[in-house]
């Protein structure tokens, strides 16, 4: 089981950015933001309040960017709002935005109405959830859904439409739609580590991910480790091996990872989230973890390792091959990956 031990302690290194995620000042080159509170979707947030208000309210919607603020974005093309209401908990499409405006006509039983931001296919961006929560105080903590059935889930956000008085005229808020511009995680290859020699050597490991354009993000969902070694391998000591994010050195845990033993290699996965809708929170509450390129900040993700190897005459080296899976607002997975191999000459 030494070798599991060891994938385990490599593997931990994505995992830690979710510790930063809580502790922002460990890493300061790289954004890795908190996740997004959901809301419960069998409870109204607003039913306890009172509705005087009968008739139309103007929704309007303003979009950016969450990171670049001063890009708009086009609601109908780049984004779709779709309301709703529910009637017996069950959810009854109303309007979709035009133009950023809907007006929709609001019955004196009518607390909460629901807004479903959609990406449409081929527009890479993300549904900015906590920030679109936090833009006013009508719009609440989203739930997760497919109401309008293209098997593609988003956040629908529940909004506050009581507080009206009851011969208002034609009353209405604006609320703010925030975007992530989709990017493109890569992963930088370092060199292989040779010369270790015999016995107990030290081999350590820098990958370094990077997004490609300012501003930009990705949302990490999966996380693979591959040695071209089986588990009753004695190569290494698991127990004297550590990973490093940005002079952080993070402890071992096997929570949430999964290993399986093949013919010649040994691959463990560490599955965050089956999208990026359910972020990182905690090491007990896992999810997608973001990754962000801020405006003016460092584009550095650094993933390190150092093991040490118990190479004898007769052993080459250790190969490691790390993949980290991405998925889109649509579902869509990429992978990136490097090998890197630790030789004992």
């Amino acid at each position: 089981m030494a070798s599991k031990e060891m994938i385990i302690g490599v593997l931990v290194l994505v995992v830690a950015i979710g510790y930063i995620a809580m502790n922002p000042d460990v890493l300061q080159s790289a954004s890795v933001t908190s996740g997004t509170v959901l809301g419960n979707e069998n409870v109204d947030p607003n039913v306890a309040k009172t509705q005087a208000y009968k008739g139309p309210v103007d929704v309007n919607s303003r979009s950016s960017d969450s990171i670049v603020t001063s890009t708009a974005y086009t609601d109908a093309t780049n984004y779709v709002v779709n309301y709703y209401k529910k009637v017996n908990d069950s959810a009854v499409f109303i309007i979709a935005s035009a133009s950023n405006t809907a007006t929709l006509d609001v019955e004196s039983g009518d607390k909460t109405i629901w807004a479903e931001v959609h990406i449409p296919s081929g527009q890479g961006f993300y549904v900015d959830g906590q920030a679109i929560a936090d833009s006013h105080v009508r719009v609440g903590n989203p739930i997760i859904g497919d109401w309008n059935n293209d098997n593609v889930d988003t956040y629908i956000f529940p909004i506050d439409v009581t507080g009206y008085e009851r011969d208002d005229t034609d009353p209405g808020f604006t609320w703010f739609v925030r975007l992530l511009d989709e990017g493109s995680l890569a992963l930088t290859a370092p060199s292989d580590i040779s010369a270790l020699g015999q016995g107990k050597v030290s081999c350590s490991i820098d990958w370094e991910g990077s997004i490609d354009a300012e501003g930009d993000a990705e949302f990490l969902t999966k996380a693979v480790l591959t040695l071209n070694q089986t588990e009753s391998s004695d190569l290494w000591f698991p127990q004297d091996s550590w990973t490093k994010i940005n002079g952080e050195k993070f402890t071992f845990d096997e929570d949430g990872f999964e290993g399986a033993d093949k013919a010649s290699t040994y691959t463990y996965t560490l599955k965050l989230a089956d999208d990026y809708l359910t972020q990182w929170q905690s090491m007990n509450n896992q999810g997608a973890i973001p990754l962000k390129y801020l405006v003016n900040g460092d584009n550095e993700f650094d993933f390190e390792t150092k093991i040490f190897t118990n190479f004898d005459a007769n052993d080459e080296g250790i190969e490691l091959t790390l993949a980290l899976t991405t998925e889109n607002a649509q579902g869509t997975a990429t992978t990136v990956s490097d090998a890197v191999k630790c030789l004992e000459t």
